[in-house]
């Protein structure tokens, strides 16, 4: 008989903070509400008993639509696997379609800036944030990966201070 190793957490993650990129009157929260730019941090249950001082690494998520709709299925169950794992998992939410490029790439970019700049006050180690996507959200996570200064928004108080570079 094969033994199946279990996960490090196998309690459930919990939602710790939902993160809005940009202030209320930003022309930056785009065309649709429902794609405000925001994150959601999936934290491991474990957060909550032991590791009051520890600061976990976390995973920049972009899911896929094809920059015309997000994927749902393609996040929160990535940054949910992420936690059981003891990595917090962050789901990027971000503007698409009819709002134009850079909308998408400027969320991504401030995203990683806000991870590494307030990584104390989120129990995260900013020298430990990664990034994936899936098909469109892999594009962004590629570009944001190879090229975090391609563009810089001049709304993102922290562009000049902070990098978008994942670890």
């Amino acid at each position: 008989s094969v033994q199946q190793s279990k996960p490090r957490d196998p309690e459930p993650p919990f939602l710790g903070e939902e993160i809005f990129l940009w202030d209320d009157n930003s022309p930056n929260n785009g065309s649709h509400e429902q794609y405000r730019p925001r994150l959601r941090l999936y934290y491991p249950s474990l957060k909550r008993k032991f590791y009051d001082d520890y600061q976990f690494p976390v995973v920049l998520i972009c899911p896929g639509g094809g920059y015309h709709v997000q994927a749902h299925h393609e996040g929160q169950p990535f940054a949910q696997l992420f936690a059981m794992h003891g990595i917090v998992g962050a789901v990027l939410t971000y503007r698409v379609y009819p709002d134009p490029y850079p909308g998408a790439y400027a969320d991504a970019t401030r995203a990683m800036r806000i991870l590494r700049n307030r990584a104390v006050d989120y129990q995260l180690d900013s020298e430990r944030i990664g990034i994936m996507g899936f098909s469109a959200g892999g594009h962004l996570a590629s570009t944001v990966a190879t090229q975090p200064d391609l563009y810089k928004e001049p709304e993102d108080d922290l562009v000049n201070s902070v990098s978008a570079r994942p670890d």
